[in-house]
Formats: C-alpha cells, structure tokens, sequence
C-alpha cells in the first residue's frame, strides 16, 4: 500500500513538472514572439532610414552635375559623382544583411550578430567618411575659387551656400547617426535581456 501511494505521488510530481515546463515553454514562445515583433519595429526603421540615406546619395550625386555650369572641371564632377554612388552602394550593402525579412528566418542569435556588425560597419566608416568628406568640401572650395568662369560675387555666393549646405549636412547626419546608433543599441538591449530571462 506504502509502495502504491509512493509511485502515486511520484507520478503526480512528474506531471506538475511536465505541466510546469509546457507552462515555461510556452512563456517563452510569447516572450520571444514580443521581442521579434519589437525587433521588427526597430529593423523596419533601420531600413527606412537607410532608403532615406541612399536617395539622398542619389540626388545629391545628380545636383552635382549642376557643378559643371559653375566653371568646376569635369573630373571633379566625375569623381564627386562616383564617391556619392559607392556610397550609396555601401549604405545597401551595410544594410542588406539586417532587413525586417530576416527577424522571420534567422534566430535572435544571429540577429544579434548581424545589429552588431552593423553598429561596428557604422563606426568605421565615420573614420573613412569623415576625413575624406572634409578633403572634398576643401576641393570645391579650391575650385570654386579658382574657376574662372564665374565672377567674384557669384564666386562668393556660391561658397557661402556651400557652407550652409555644410552646416546642414552636419546637423542632419548626426540627427541620423544618432538615431541610427540609438535603434541598433535598442536591439542588442533587448534580444541580451531575453536572452539572460531565458
């Protein structure tokens, strides 16, 4: 009789435990289903942003052909035009890998991976970018000055636009590489506290 109520209660704890672990399976289910769909927010946002960026290259790569009417040389405005498409092309290709399709196949592991080469991408093109955007804003100025079709006043308007365009070039790009930043971090938060809960 002692054995029977044993191997009862025994069978008892088993199925609490079988329960309590469909119970926590199923918790889990939900709570990564949150964070995917949180994660998706965020990744749809990298993507418009990274839309909005490329545009931008590509219409600022057709306005500098506008270049040549101001006296600028043809290999300028070549070489402005090419820098703006490789740019573009490495703002997709930054991007391709991390898209909101991905949140559906990949698992938060390897999501977690691809934000933080992003963020990483991002870092260390501010270091090329920079340096080389300061370079080409002192070329223009240079050939501005220089061309010779163009008077002295119009010469001055001209530099004084760029330099407003310069100022609100700075201002918009680092609203964006904040905000930018910002969401990438948000996801690598978010998928480590689910993964340190579960």
């Amino acid at each position: 009789m002692e054995q029977y109520s044993n191997h009862t209660e025994l069978q008892e704890m088993r199925e609490q435990l079988t329960l309590l672990h469909r119970k926590l399976d199923r918790e889990i289910i939900v709570n990564e289903k949150m964070i995917r769909k949180i994660v998706t927010q965020k990744i749809s946002t990298l993507d418009n942003v990274a839309r909005r960026t490329i545009i931008l290259q590509l219409l600022a790569a057709s306005y500098s052909l506008s270049f040549f009417r101001i006296g600028i040389p043809a290999w300028f405005c070549c070489l402005t035009i090419v820098a703006l498409l490789l740019a573009a092309l490495q703002t997709y290709t930054f991007h391709h890998g991390l898209q909101v399709k991905d949140v559906v196949s990949d698992d938060l592991a390897e999501i977690y991976k691809k934000t933080y080469r992003l963020k990483r991408r991002y870092a260390h093109w501010l270091k090329i970018g920079i340096p080389l955007a300061c370079l080409w804003f002192a070329g223009l100025i240079f050939e501005i000055k220089t061309a010779s079709s163009i008077d002295e006043e119009s010469k001055q308007f001209f530099i004084y636009g760029c330099i407003t365009g310069l100022i609100a070039g700075i201002v918009i790009g680092f609203c964006k590489h904040r905000k930018t930043l910002y969401t990438m971090n948000n996801i690598l938060q978010e998928i480590d506290e689910f993964t340190q809960k579960n």
